[in-house]
C-alpha cells in the first residue's frame, strides 16, 4: 500500500501500480480481479484507472473481474433507510470478524493462509 502525494488521475496511480509491483516482483499479468471504490479515475470508460490497466495488460472486459470494495458498499448502503437494520449487522459483524482476526490465534492463521 502506498500513498500518491499531489494526484489522483489514473495515470498517476497506473505508474505507481507499477512501481509498486516491481519493487516486490509482482507479476501484473497474473492479475484478473481488482476491487475499487469507483471513484471516476479509477472506473471511467476511457481513461480510467481499470480502463488504462486493461489497455497496458492487453485485456477485455471480461478477462479482469471488477468489484466494489465491500466496505464502501457498505457505507453507500448505510445512507438508505431501509437498510439501516441491515446495517448494524453488517458493521457489527465485520467489527467482530477484525476483532477475532487480532485476538484469536486460530483465526490469525487462517487469516494469513487464505487472506493474505
Amino acid at each position: 500500500m502506498t500513498s500518491l502525494s499531489d494526484q489522483t488521475k489514473a495515470s498517476d496511480m497506473l505508474l505507481e501500480i507499477f512501481e509498486q509491483c516491481a519493487k516486490v516482483n509482482l507479476d501484473l499479468l497474473k492479475l484478473s480481479v481488482i476491487v475499487t471504490d469507483s471513484a471516476p479515475s479509477i472506473i471511467g470508460s476511457k481513461s480510467g484507472l481499470v480502463t488504462l490497466l486493461k489497455q497496458h495488460l492487453g485485456r477485455h472486459d471480461n478477462e479482469l473481474m471488477k468489484f466494489n470494495c465491500l466496505i464502501h458498499e457498505e457505507n453507500l448502503c448505510a445512507k438508505s433507510r431501509d437498510f439501516e437494520h441491515v446495517m448494524k449487522v453488517v458493521t457489527s459483524t465485520i467489527n467482530f470478524i477484525k476483532f477475532l482476526l487480532c485476538k484469536g490465534p486460530q483465526f490469525t492463521g487462517i487469516s494469513r493462509t487464505h487472506f493474505i
